[in-house]
């Protein structure tokens, strides 16, 4: 767990400094949108319903030529599960569980496009900080909400690809949009004597102005 950790920790670190090498081509952007989340629960036979949750931060990036270069998100992103359990309607409830991290996502991007404008593709891992976590359990007529702070693992990690659009070339002012897949590699429970991986999963949809 730890080396793993040492591991994504590193890469963030040389891709980062990658970004940095040549501050003259460095970009900064903005960007925003929904994390669709799940969660891989071996243990759970329930089948969780999509959970839109909130997320966004800062990109910085910079460029090999205009058809290759690195970006580095620095990102807040709502993790967590939605499951609703409701084969008698008088007693259904629903819980929820939040898990709010501080991202780091070093990512290569690559666009095929004349300068770089138009589709690019997006791979590359991210790690997380947990900020703090919080489960709601919704019932007819109640709801009660409960720190899980101490129940939801402080580090998350895994990787992440995907694709998006940019409306100017590389190097010059733009708009962009992007969809990514992120896949959790951590088990996310810290619960003692629990012999079952808990790993998120999130499909991320983004908007946002590269300058």
């Amino acid at each position: 767990m730890v080396f793993r950790i040492a591991c994504v920790t590193l890469v963030s670190i040389l891709m980062a400094g990658a970004a940095m090498a040549q501050p003259s081509s460095v970009s900064f952007g903005l960007k925003g949108g929904i994390n669709m989340a799940r969660v891989h629960n071996e243990y759970s036979t329930v089948d969780p319903a999509p959970y839109f949750l909130p997320m966004g931060g800062i990109t910085l990036g910079t460029h090999m030529n205009p058809n290759i270069g690195f970006d580095l998100d620095l990102l807040f992103v709502r993790k967590g599960v939605k499951e609703e359990h409701d084969s008698d309607p008088e007693q259904a409830v629903t819980v929820r569980i939040r898990a709010d991290y501080a991202v780091v996502s070093p990512m290569l991007r690559i666009s095929p496009g004349k300068s770089g404008a138009g589709v690019y593709f997006l791979g590359g891992g991210e790690l997380g900080y947990l900020i703090q976590s919080e489960l709601t359990n919704t019932l007819p007529d109640s709801e009660q909400s409960y720190d899980y702070t101490d129940a939801w693992a402080r580090w998350d990690y895994g990787i992440t690809f995907g694709m998006g659009f940019q409306s100017a070339a590389t190097g010059q002012s733009s708009f962009f949009l992007e969809s990514r897949y992120a896949l959790g590699l951590a088990d996310t429970s810290s619960i003692e004597d629990n012999e079952f991986k808990v790993t998120t999963r999130g499909v991320y949809f983004l908007g946002g102005l590269r300058f």
